[in-house]
């Protein structure tokens, strides 16, 4: 069976999270946030919704820089096996079975 991860980048996301972790927790097996040194209740929704995914303290904290915040992205992705999508949380996975989308493309060895 594939895995299928999730890299998402927070910074007081209390406001959309709990939603977004709800939804998402049914779809990816796995998940990591990368965290900019939020100072809301970010990584404790985080604890609480999934607490065996990943918190990684984003080393791009103090300036957003969209380069860097993009290589700390990829390094997370590097990081995991099988499938893996960024998302922020303003997106959303919509799919009636998304891992069964994705087997698909697995089995087609679509690249």
């Amino acid at each position: 069976m594939i895995k299928l991860n999730v890299v998402v980048g927070t910074y007081n996301e209390e406001f959309m999270l709990k939603h977004w972790l709800m939804h998402h927790k049914k779809i990816f097996d796995h998940g990591i946030i990368l965290d900019c040194k939020s100072t809301d209740s970010t990584l404790d929704l985080v604890r609480n919704i999934v607490p065996t995914w990943e918190i990684i303290t984003a080393k791009n904290y103090k300036w957003f820089d969209s380069e860097i915040n993009d290589k700390e992205i990829m390094e997370c992705e590097e990081k995991l096996n099988g499938w893996k999508i960024s998302l922020n949380t303003t997106e959303f996975i919509i799919c009636s079975d998304f891992r069964k989308k994705v087997q698909e493309l697995d089995d087609s060895n679509y690249d």
